[in-house]
């Protein structure tokens, strides 16, 4: 069984993390083909899988969106993505259409600021949901809360709580809850490590 690649990429090199830098067509053995666009940082935007003619031809693609820090905030499955218009040269752009209103469609968002009373702290997941197509509201699905320790010069953030929503526009109050607990061990001379046992 043989595998073959061809490997482009873009030009020049793009700025925008949601702008196709490299593409990777993989055609594998069963005559299917899987070819993958990926931004600057190499993650991946769009899969397009594509079966045999001979089995139907049908096409699945699944498309990424990210935000300035590369840091995934969208994943469309195959049934939210209404087209694509892929480059047909390495300066052309490469463009999905997302279905309004079906498809389903996951969403992750991220805290922007620390805020210790609240379990925030900025850059980290905040809560994850799903949402019917492009323009549907997000339904949440879990929440994240964290606890931050320093020692040595360095700061580590651990879960404290999770929250997992059962029921649409469910309450923190009403939601099913894990809470996580940590003591931190000190060396010899009483100062803080970050060694931990976690319970």
């Amino acid at each position: 069984q043989e595998y073959s690649f061809i490997f482009e990429a873009s030009s020049p090199v793009p700025s925008d993390v949601n702008e196709w830098a490299t593409r990777c067509t993989e055609s594998r053995p069963d005559g299917s083909t899987m070819r993958v666009y990926c931004n600057a940082a190499g993650s991946s935007l769009l899969n397009i899988l594509t079966e045999p003619s001979s089995a139907g031809g049908r096409v699945w693609n699944e498309y990424s969106e990210y935000d300035e820090d590369f840091r995934l905030v969208l994943f469309a499955h195959p049934s939210a993505v209404a087209g694509v218009s892929e480059p047909s040269g390495p300066g052309d752009p490469l463009v999905v259409t997302l279905k309004t209103d079906e498809g389903l469609i996951n969403v992750t968002e991220y805290y922007d600021t620390t805020n210790p009373s609240t379990g925030a702290v900025e850059g980290l997941v905040h809560r994850k949901g799903t949402r019917e197509g492009s323009a549907g509201d997000v339904v949440y699905l879990v929440k994240y809360e964290f606890i931050q320790h320093s020692a040595a010069g360095q700061t580590v953030n651990k879960v404290s709580a999770e929250y997992v929503y059962p029921v649409a526009s469910m309450s923190d109050e009403d939601a099913p809850q894990t809470s996580y607990d940590y003591t931190w061990q000190t060396d010899s001379e009483d100062n803080p490590t970050l060694q931990v046992d976690e319970r």
